[in-house]
């Protein structure tokens, strides 16, 4: 951290830590005792410019890895850290090359425009790079050489020229499509912003663009936000005063051992098996309130269906005929529940005119999945 600091003075780089770092650093003064991993944010421009700077001081001791230098590794941030260390997290040990203790430099991304005109996430360029660069990581590498013969030689046929040109070099492609879309160059650049995304998190411009300097019990000085309690109720959760600092269910091993002797230990310890049945039982969990949730927005959607069918029974049975207008306005509805695989039912008469309506426009397809919904009978109109 100091080194990152001392290089950002010298430059003129602005950055603030960001999540449990910065509630550590807030109400305790401290790094210790927090999260593992130090997470600070900068703007994009001035983030890369400190990887470059980083690099090539070549600390036989430290380590630079992003997109630049690993091509499967995350497009939000880059990562700083100490060799012949360990730090081996959930989910993450797929996409090192390095595991030392580290900490992230994320990116401060634009979101939203001072006319609050929003930023879009993902250009068609970029969902395009995308698409092939999954069928050429390492991630996918097993995927090509083994399972059903006939999907083998399909992704071969598919994947075949973005494998010729090359995982990183689409990598860096997709990294630089990003960076068109929501990169931010320099520090002053924040003005033009209303709101940004830092590591998916929106907060407003207003709360970070000033940001405080703290000075912490190792005599460390880092920045804050300048909005800090408004930024962590906001990123940790209203209850942030009341939260540990720590992720002590994220972390496996953090020590300054060597990755290859921190793993064999760990794999003879037997503590990798329990700590992997405590993840399985919290993603259980957790995927049993992600159902839960879907089910309420499920039911969610049958209310306000159920509103607009009553409605428009209203509405028809005012009218011996129902006008074009009228029974646009119902199509347009029909349309939107049927994307849920939902529809409504209404009189007998209504139901003709808008099929009417329906051939006399050519929205056959629609025409008869809305007939095969009505057979589903779900909350059926007079």
């Amino acid at each position: 951290m100091k080194e990152i600091d001392e290089i950002c003075r010298d430059k003129g780089f602005q950055y603030f830590l960001v999540g449990f770092s910065a509630m550590n650093a807030y109400k305790n003064h401290t790094l210790k005792d927090g999260p593992w991993t130090l997470s600070l944010a900068m703007v994009q421009g001035e983030a890369e410019q400190l990887a470059t700077e980083l690099i090539g001081q070549k600390n036989s001791k430290r380590y630079v890895e992003w997109v630049i230098n690993n091509p499967i590794y995350s497009e939000n941030h880059f990562t700083y850290g100490a060799i012949d260390t360990t730090s081996i997290r959930l989910g993450h040990e797929e996409k090192l090359y390095n595991h030392g203790i580290h900490l992230n430099v994320y990116y401060i991304d634009a979101y939203a425009t001072i006319e609050k005109k929003m930023i879009p996430e993902k250009t068609k360029s970029y969902r395009i790079v995308r698409k092939f660069f999954k069928g050429v990581n390492e991630r996918n590498a097993k995927e090509h050489i083994s399972g059903n013969p006939v999907k083998r030689i399909a992704k071969s046929v598919v994947y075949g020229p973005a494998s010729l040109i090359g995982a990183e070099r689409i990598a860096k492609k997709m990294y630089d499509e990003r960076y068109k879309i929501r990169g931010i160059d320099t520090w002053k650049d924040l003005c033009k912003y209303s709101e940004v995304a830092i590591n998916k998190y929106v907060v407003p411009v207003k709360w970070i663009d000033n940001c405080r300097k703290y000075e912490l019990e190792e005599g460390v000085s880092v920045f804050l936000p300048n909005e800090t309690e408004q930024y962590l109720m906001s990123v940790v959760g209203e209850d942030w005063k009341e939260k540990e600092c720590s992720h002590p269910l994220k972390h496996i091993i953090s020590t300054e051992k060597p990755f290859e002797e921190s793993l064999r230990l760990l794999k003879a310890s037997g503590v990798e098996k329990e700590y992997n049945q405590r993840v399985d039982k919290i993603q259980y969990e957790r995927a049993k309130v992600k159902d839960e949730y879907a089910n309420i927005e499920s039911l969610k959607q049958l209310v306000f269906m159920t509103k607009e069918q009553v409605y428009y029974e209203r509405l028809l049975s005012k009218q011996k005929n129902a006008s074009d207008s009228l029974i646009k306005q119902v199509v347009k509805s029909l349309k939107k529940y049927e994307e849920m695989n939902l529809t409504f039912r209404l009189n007998e008469q209504a139901e003709r005119e808008i099929d009417s309506y329906l051939e006399r426009e050519g929205e056959v397809e629609l025409l008869a999945r809305l007939q095969e919904l009505r057979k589903v009978d779900i909350f059926a109109g007079k």
